[in-house]
C-alpha cells in the first residue's frame, strides 16, 4: 500500500493529498503520477496536501525545488500544505517558494482547519 491518498473531487474542484509514514520523492512523483492520470484531475484545481500524518521525509531540498518545480497545477491555482512537525513544515516552505515562483497561490498551514478555510476562500477565483 502507497503511503498516500488521493481524493479528487471534480464538483468541488478540489484534489486531496494525505501523505502518511515515510515519505520519499518516489513516494510524491507516484502520487503525482496516480492523479494525472485519474479522469476527472484538472490542472487548475485547488489542493490540499495534508502531511500531518508523515512520520519521516527521507527528502533533502534539492529533491523537494525538483518535486515542485515538476508540479502539474496551473499558474493561478492554490495550493494548501499542512505540516504540524518543524521538519516537515520546512520542507512545505521550501516547496512553497519553489512554486510559489511558478505562478501559484501557496500556503503552509499547521491546521487543517485554517488550511481548508483558506482554499474555501479561493472558490470562483479564475
Amino acid at each position: 500500500m502507497a503511503p498516500y491518498r488521493i481524493e479528487i473531487d471534480a464538483h468541488q474542484g478540489l484534489v486531496t493529498t494525505t501523505y502518511f509514514g515515510v515519505v520519499t520523492t518516489e513516494c510524491i512523483e507516484n502520487a503525482t503520477r496516480e492523479y494525472l492520470e485519474h479522469p476527472h484531475f484538472d490542472a487548475s484545481f485547488r489542493a490540499l496536501v495534508d502531511l500531518t500524518a508523515v512520520t519521516r521525509a527521507e527528502m533533502h531540498t534539492d529533491d523537494v525545488t525538483k518535486v515542485g518545480l515538476e508540479s502539474p497545477y496551473a499558474p493561478g491555482s492554490w495550493l494548501a500544505l499542512v505540516a504540524s512537525d518543524d521538519v516537515t513544515y520546512g520542507l512545505a516552505r521550501a516547496f512553497e517558494m519553489t512554486v510559489e515562483s511558478r505562478g501559484r497561490m501557496v500556503r503552509v498551514f499547521r491546521d487543517r482547519a485554517e488550511a481548508d478555510a483558506w482554499l474555501a476562500s479561493a472558490e470562483g477565483h479564475p
